[in-house]
């Protein structure tokens, strides 16, 4: 991410949710499974259940221009899409006087 390497982000969170999937079978479900296979589908490269597990949020990584098919494909599965954006620049603090 520092080397602007953005590209990278959604194989890594794949890798990453197989490995929490291969911790515990409560990890996920038919149905979050049946989401990621539909992103994948549509032009995602990545993505992982965020919090405890078993439901909830999921996060996704699209290629830039199929996010629009991944939106569209999750929304015809019932998905409510929380917008998402990356901080290209992190934490600010002002200190005041």
């Amino acid at each position: 991410m520092l080397r602007g390497e953005t590209d990278a982000l959604g194989p890594l969170l794949l890798e990453n949710w197989a490995c929490q999937k291969d911790l515990h079978p409560s990890v996920t479900n038919a149905d979050i499974d049946h989401l990621f296979d539909v992103a994948l589908a549509h032009g995602a490269t990545g993505g992982k259940a965020l919090g405890a597990g078993g439901g909830g949020c999921l996060l996704f990584v699209a290629i830039a221009d199929r996010e629009h098919e991944v939106r569209a494909a999750l929304v015809a599965q019932g998905v409510e899409i929380m917008p998402f954006n990356l901080d290209r620049q992190g934490l600010q603090v002002w200190q005041v006087a």
